[in-house]
């Protein structure tokens, strides 16, 4: 059998592992079975904040997971380090309105593919709105603490 067979072979048995199952079911109900980009239900995805390869340590760690629709998964894939400290602040629960201007001003100016990739799927809109309405969610969640 080649390299590249026993590769692909590898890589299938991990996510059908039941670590894996178990971080991503649980990735799926902390996130409310909701991108947490955009803010869509339905098609979802459990996508590693930090990626696998880069970081084999974190592959079944919570912290490093964030629910995605296709969509979005599809747009974020192999851009992950854009994404990657925004992502951390959602699921850290330290996401601010002025870090989500800032985000989608540097997205605007560094990643102007991104951009157009969200518009031409129709959530760009969806994201702005949802990444400012979850910084309401984490404001009222902190003061009810």
């Amino acid at each position: 059998m080649s390299k590249i067979k026993k590769a692909k072979r590898r890589i299938r048995y991990k996510y059908n592992s039941p670590e894996w199952k178990r971080w991503r079911t649980h990735i799926f109900y902390r996130d409310y079975f909701t991108c947490q980009f955009c803010g869509t239900k339905g098609k979802i995805n459990a996508h590693h904040i930090k990626r696998k390869v880069d970081r084999p340590d974190l592959a079944y760690t919570t912290k490093n997971g964030i629910t995605l629709c296709v969509t979005c998964h599809a747009i974020v894939t192999d851009r992950e380090q854009v994404f990657e400290q925004l992502f951390t602040k959602i699921v850290n629960m330290k996401l601010t309105s002025l870090y989500v201007i800032k985000f989608l001003e540097y997205l605007i100016v560094s990643s102007p593919i991104v951009v157009l990739e969200l518009k031409h799927n129709d959530r760009w809109e969806n994201v702005m709105k949802f990444l400012i309405n979850k910084t309401d969610e984490i404001k009222q969640s902190k003061k009810r603490k």
